[in-house]
């Protein structure tokens, strides 16, 4: 495994000083940051067309599976040294979560979704989206919400996060959490697949967000599987998307009560 130093070119300190100076906002120079597998996906705002209602009777589903072919890259460790408490934590240091293989290949955090083919407006849900600051990692590392939804941000660590929007179709955000039980709410209002967010003052802490103008998204799990469901039926494009990895499309049609069957294969780019 390779080992780093999160922060071996900023003393904490420094780093410190300048979220305690800087935090209220940012300049915004800095625009979509490193977005390895590209920048805003869709179109902003809501789709166009009539209110949605989706008809029981006839609406399908989109399952299946992404799976990583070839040796799994190697992982990277990052050195907690410089935080006590996150040091507490993670003696031996920080595992990257950048690329989440399972024995069988089954490749963990891809976001998919539904990129071309929804036209109606659905509601907005009514209960947040959480992004949990704890253990000194994001959780979860790749989530979805609408725009408009309210995104919750919360603290749960003894110790000082820094939450840093990396947009380019939101606007960006940048402040500090100084202590356990600290909430934000915020809202990203415009589609943008993906995102990323990060932590100013431990450099391993990163999450990326995708923010869908309908609700046809999902993010896998350990086992690599995905499931869409109440998808009316028609023609889709979707989109799997991995942050190491890049992104995929394929073309599909859900019938009828159909449930249509996807597989994403990733390879090292």
């Amino acid at each position: 495994m390779i080992r780093v130093s999160a922060l071996s070119t900023a003393p904490l300190l420094l780093v410190l000083a300048l979220l305690g100076s800087g935090c209220g906002g940012s300049d915004g120079a800095s625009g979509g940051g490193n977005k390895p597998a590209g920048g805003p996906g869709g179109d902003a705002g809501q789709p166009t067309g009539p209110d949605m209602k989706i008809d029981a009777g006839t609406a399908g589903s989109i399952s299946g599976a992404v799976k990583f072919e070839g040796t799994p890259p190697t992982e990277r460790v990052n050195s907690a040294e410089a935080d006590a408490y996150c040091h507490g934590k993670h003696p031996d240091g920080i595992k990257s979560e950048s690329s989440v293989i399972g024995a069988g290949g089954e490749l963990a955090n891809v976001f998919v979704w539904i990129k071309k083919g929804i036209t109606g407006k659905f509601p907005l849900p009514s209960e947040p989206v959480t992004l949990r600051q704890t253990g000194c990692r994001y959780e979860p590392h790749v989530l979805g919400l609408r725009n408009g939804q309210e995104l919750l941000i919360r603290n749960e660590d003894e110790t000082m996060h820094n939450v840093h929007s990396l947009p380019k179709a939101n606007e960006e955000f940048n402040f500090a959490q100084t202590k356990k039980g600290d909430e934000a709410k915020k809202k990203l209002s415009a589609q943008e697949v993906m995102v990323k967010f990060k932590c100013d003052a431990h450099g391993w802490m990163s999450a990326w967000v995708g923010v869908v103008n309908h609700p046809y998204f999902a993010v896998t799990g350990a086992d690599g599987k995905f499931e869409l469901k109440n998808v009316p039926p028609g023609e889709y494009e979707v989109e799997a998307w991995h942050e190491k990895f890049g992104k995929q499309q394929q073309a599909l049609k859900v019938e009828t009560k159909g449930d249509a069957k996807l597989s994403f294969t990733f390879k090292e780019n």
